[in-house]
């Protein structure tokens, strides 16, 4: 029993996402309005695709590429102010949420 929830544990924490290859989107802009923020690529990135993440207060936030639903994801476990100084800093960290290997 211990070796089988040793092996559960190791095969847990070995599991890592595969981002792919990293993207760069030159052009990203970050706002913030009434409890919702968002990041948004303005121009195509270098694989000619257009993401956006789009967040509210709580952490909660949904993941679009090419103006297409892709994932949602939980950035956050606050019940508010997620949005509380929210700038394109957290590009590459929420593109991870998202699945994708996003940079500036």
């Amino acid at each position: 029993m211990r070796s089988v929830a040793l092996l559960f544990f190791v095969l847990g924490c070995s599991v890592q996402q595969d981002l792919g290859p990293a993207v760069t989107c030159p052009d990203v802009s970050a706002s913030n309005n009434a409890g919702e923020c968002d990041i948004v690529a303005n121009s195509p990135c270098s694989d000619t695709a257009i993401y956006e993440i789009d967040c509210g207060d709580d952490g909660t936030c949904t993941c679009a590429r090419n103006g297409m639903y892709a994932t949602s994801v939980i950035a956050s476990d606050q019940a508010s102010g997620y949005c509380d100084g929210f700038d394109v800093s957290r590009l590459h960290d929420l593109a991870a949420d998202c699945g994708w290997n996003l940079n500036q």
